[in-house]
């Protein structure tokens, strides 16, 4: 009994803290599909019949099955989601990088470049150096570029 009390109390904590974010934070369906999921959980652990009635219907034998195969594809959706998001962080970090490099590179060499600019090196880069330097971009178009 007080491991359903303790369940009960962390889907309400999930709830509260859900309810909590800005709405730029959570889009509206993935708080939509988050409060779908914790009313499951509620009536999972408070009428244990109903997984087991559901697991029948769609011809798994338990409802304790139809839980674990429900949280494997949770957590394969979870892990693609999340390994195609680092990849297109770490493209943007690449493209930042070289703009990086290359600002660098204009700023330090900028008169033995044959650029001929009227500001000081103290007063940052000037509009040419900007200009000559391409906006990033964040297509994937440069994909075989990095390691």
């Amino acid at each position: 009994m007080w491991v359903q009390i303790v369940v009960i109390l962390v889907v309400l904590w999930v709830l509260w803290f859900v309810a909590r974010q800005p709405p730029s934070t959570i889009s509206a369906l993935k708080k939509i599909g988050i409060v779908a999921l914790m009313i499951a959980m509620i009536v999972s652990v408070l009428i244990p019949q109903v997984t087991t009635a559901a697991a029948n219907a769609i011809g798994i034998g338990r409802g304790a099955d139809l839980l674990l195969y429900g949280l494997t594809v949770a957590f394969v959706v979870y892990a693609l989601t999340q390994y195609t998001r680092a990849q297109a962080n770490r493209r943007v970090m690449y493209q930042l990088g070289r703009r990086l490099a290359l600002l660098d590179a204009a700023e330090r060499y900028r008169g033995r470049l044959g650029h001929t600019s009227t500001t000081s090196p103290e007063a940052g880069s000037s509009e040419e150096t900007h200009r000559s330097i391409a906006p990033i971009s964040t297509s994937d178009e440069r994909e075989g570029d990095h390691p």
